[in-house]
């Protein structure tokens, strides 16, 4: 099992896995102490040769852009599963249809893909689909895509509204904001 990106959740997924008995690799710019003990650090590209699965949890950044590629695709086992609950650009999703075209990628996990803006939480139930990729793809047997909830817990969803009211009351009163994005 490869996880790449041991932040919140990618931690929490090693844990998780850690009482399966199965072997554990992970990649992150730095180590996380807390699961140093439960996955095996590796360079990305050992990540990417060696594991049967691999599941993305890392932030779109220019860097982490389409990690996921044709190129990148190709040193990877034929057959890996591949789990995206991050961000849709860090895959690119023509890559993804090759893959499960000739059967490189064996199973695809989305919870979010890419050019998914203006499709996600909302009703289109009689619309057409403008991602004609995504619409494809989705067709698959093997391909599963959820519509970009997987962060959607009351932990989370707690945090969200808390910090909201938190960053309106420290606006009106003048104070510097940690959440104020402008």
């Amino acid at each position: 099992m490869g996880i790449i990106g041991t932040g919140q959740i990618g931690s929490t997924i090693i844990k998780e896995l850690s009482g399966f008995g199965c072997r554990i690799l992970a990649y992150n710019r730095h180590e996380n102490p807390d699961v140093a003990d439960l996955a095996e650090y590796v360079p990305l590209e050992t990540l990417y040769q060696e594991s049967d699965v691999i599941s993305l949890h890392l932030p779109l950044t220019p860097e982490t852009h389409h990690m996921i590629s044709a190129e990148t695709l190709s040193r990877m086992k034929k057959g890996v599963v591949l789990v995206n609950c991050s961000r849709g650009a860090l895959t690119d999703i023509k890559a993804l249809i090759s893959g499960i075209e000739s059967e490189q990628i064996g199973a695809l996990g989305l919870d979010c893909i890419e050019y998914e803006e203006d499709i996600v939480h909302k009703d289109l139930r009689t619309d057409i689909l403008s991602n004609r990729d995504m619409a494809y793809l989705r067709q698959f047997k093997n391909v599963i895509h959820t519509q970009h909830m997987a962060f959607y817990t009351d932990s989370a969803v707690k945090s969200m509204v808390y910090c909201g009211v938190l960053g309106l009351i420290e606006m009106a009163d003048g104070k510097s904001c940690a959440t104020q994005l402008c």
